[in-house]
């Protein structure tokens, strides 16, 4: 039986595998016309491989083995190693019916049980296929079929020479014999225990009819399994099979006929009672619905802003106040709205979080180490967008804290620590954004020789590295290629993991912080939008522009003097509570006004200035701007070709009053400050 902590993830496994091989059914119909179109093979190839991976990680090896023969043969016709033909589609979607139907079994039971009879013999078949040996042209057997199911057409359609010299079809078992899915001796065997229970049924049927003194005609028992097993000459050829109308088939005191195959279960039942309380939505509709959303924020900011404007105008009016009501109503209502319809595309990073305790537990256990993952907070939720952005960071920070971080037991006993090491996980939501933190109780990170190792891996200079503070020196493991080990494993030490960490990040607009104590553990603080379709934005003014900077790469804001500025390497930069902090000025970047005109006289004077300090991944940098107009709820719009290939907007937004702001691209800010 399925675990209570893992019912949800099989719940999703059912919903997506049922719904995934339900498409295929369509997608190899149209792969049949058009055996040579890639992408609908692809498809089908990516659905089959995902159900067979989840249906491994959830342990349901029955699925897993049949899935895994359908595979090699979808990779072989990927690959163009052989040709679909119309045999091997029949086969194969005999396989995703099953598939379903095993699936189903879980859905009903908990768990998968025994594979269905006839599997095996299936599994030989498609891997005899894949090989291209398998070329008989008979339909696929039923999911249910045995060899002994198999013997009823045996005796009339078995290989050979009727009076009048012609050949009669096959029988199954000849054709299990051809394709190697049957030795010779096992049929011997299934055809004497086939003889032997025919005996023993004669026998019943003896005694039966002796007690209920009614005979029914030999010619009048139906042979069910024959035909529902093979569509054969031989079973047209025996008219009478079925029971006249006075006689119901269940009365036949005949051989008891054999069990009838297993047919998969109808999906609709355990389908519809899995998506009872679901609907699964594309999210292509989800973006248009938030579109439309985004499109009313921008009218109620319009809206608030001209009626606010009235109100003061025309204080007594009480056409003025009616309309300030029904602004308030509105800016309510549109709120919800926007919440709700945020909520829709909105997922538990439980998703992501329910794999760690197992790879935890598995590297663990390779590595000889003892150790454990705590996790919190995952019930907290994140859009859709970037929850599939955040699993492949987290894989690479937990698994640099099994590897890197947490000792050995000898070690952490040495140091006089507990002998198990603690990994913890969590997630919070802080405002608008959500806090996800890896802390590890290991030996921290050494900065010297993360220095050392960079400069040996050519990342920076001596010159560099020994000016570096502790902070900054931190940051250089990300540096693509940078790898404190001196060999490689198959864990890490590629030099990979933190390059993907930082630029997963910094796709969504996210914040990285590292903490690290020597000999007492590290910290790696991701701060992530909770979406990324309507923002929060900080306006800003250059001159007569107004720019908008998005609030979730504000660290914060200062008022400085001219005076405080200095200069390294033609670098401006303030000293930040003991950081050195290197600055952008807005003005100079876009070529407008204000800042550019002015002197360096006029820059050295004890004139106050604003300094907007921006975070992307683990970079900071100060832009400098001349006013600070407060927060606004923004939509992004594309600008299109409109951009003139300039990196350093994002895109554009209308506010309140109705003007077009642009929006700042903070990644570009910081890149350009690092290439001055």
């Amino acid at each position: 039986m399925i675990d209570d902590s893992m019912q949800e993830i099989v719940n999703d496994f059912i919903q997506e595998a049922i719904e995934l091989l339900e498409s295929l059914n369509e997608n190899f119909i149209e792969l049949e016309k058009q055996p040579d179109n890639k992408e609908i093979l692809n498809t089908i190839f990516r659905a089959a491989h995902t159900v067979k991976g989840s249906a491994g990680f959830l342990g349901f090896q029955n699925i897993v083995e049949l899935a895994h023969s359908a595979e090699n043969i979808l990779n072989k016709l990927r690959q163009g190693e052989i040709s679909l033909t119309s045999e091997m589609t029949d086969y194969l979607l005999k396989t995703m019916d099953i598939l379903k139907s095993m699936i189903i079994t879980v859905s009903e039971t908990g768990s998968e049980g025994e594979p269905p009879e006839g599997n095996a013999g299936l599994i030989k078949k498609l891997n005899a296929l894949s090989e291209g040996t398998g070329t008989a042209a008979v339909k696929p057997l039923s999911a249910s079929v045995s060899a002994a199911d198999a013997i009823e057409v045996k005796k009339e359609g078995s290989a050979g020479n009727t009076p009048s010299g012609k050949k009669k079809a096959r029988s199954l078992g000849d054709i299990l014999l051809e394709d190697n899915l049957i030795s010779k001796e096992e049929l011997e065997e299934i055809y004497k225990e086939k003889e032997e229970e025919e005996h023993k049924a004669g026998k019943e049927k003896a005694q039966e009819e002796h007690s209920e003194n009614k005979v029914l005609p030999a010619a009048e028992i139906p042979e069910v399994s024959a035909e529902e097993i093979i569509h054969s000459s031989a079973s047209e050829e025996t008219p009478a099979a079925a029971a006249p109308p006075n006689k119901p088939i269940r009365q036949a005191p005949a051989v008891p006929p054999p069990p009838a195959p297993q047919k998969p279960a109808p999906v609709a039942a355990p389908a519809m009672e899995i998506k009872e309380t679901t609907i699964r939505v594309d999210i292509e509709r989800l973006d248009n619905v938030m579109n439309l959303v985004g499109e009313l924020v921008l009218a109620r900011n319009r809206l608030f802003n001209i009626s606010s404007k009235l109100e003061i105008k025309y204080a007594d009016d009480d056409l003025s106040s009616a309309l300030a009501q029904v602004v308030a109503g509105l800016n309510l209502v549109t709120t919800d709205l926007q919440l709700a319809v945020m909520k829709t595309r909105m997922q538990p990073v439980k998703k992501v979080f329910s794999k760690f305790p197992r790879m935890v537990r598995d590297l663990s256990r390779e590595l000889g180490k003892d150790m454990e993952l705590f996790i919190s907070g995952e019930e907290t939720e994140l859009d859709k967008s970037v929850i599939e952005e955040i699993g492949d960071p987290l894989v690479h920070l937990i698994r640099n804290s099994v590897d890197h971080g947490i000792e050995d037991k000898e070690a952490r006993k040495a140091a006089g620590k507990p002998e198990r090491g603690t990994i913890k996980l969590s997630a919070e939501h802080e405002g608008n954004y959500i806090i996800i933190s890896v802390i590890d109780d290991g030996k921290g990170m050494d900065t010297a020789v993360i220095k050392r190792k960079a400069v040996e891996k050519g990342v920076i200079d001596e010159k560099s590295a020994a000016s570096l503070s502790d902070k900054d020196a931190l940051s250089l493991i990300f540096a693509p290629g940078f790898s404190t080990k001196d060999k490689a494993t198959e864990i890490s030490g590629r030099g990979v993991g933190m390059d993907v960490v930082k630029t997963n990040i910094q796709k969504l607009n996210g914040i990285i912080e590292i903490n690290s104590n020597p000999g007492q553990g590290s910290g790696i603080i991701l701060k992530l939008p909770l979406t990324v379709a309507i923002i929060q934005t900080l306006i800003v003014g250059i001159s007569d522009e107004v720019f908008a900077i998005p609030l979730n790469s504000v660290v914060e804001t200062l008022r400085i003097k001219e005076s405080t500025i200095q200069t390294i390497d033609k670098h401006e930069v303030i000293n930040l509570r003991k950081s050195v902090l290197s600055l952008l000025r807005l003005g100079d970047e876009f070529g407008i006004g204000g800042n550019m005109d002015e002197s360096a006289a006029a820059h050295s004077t004890d004139r106050e200035i604003y300094v907007v300090v921006v975070a992307l991944a683990e970079k900071k940098v100060g832009i400098v701007v001349d006013n600070l107009y407060g927060q606004e709820e923004v939509v992004i719009k594309s600008l299109g070709d409109y951009r003139l290939g300039y990196k350093g907007i994002s895109g554009a937004t209308i506010t309140g009053d109705g003007k077009v702001v642009l929006i700042i691209d903070v990644a570009s800010m910081i890149d350009a400050v690092k290439v001055r």
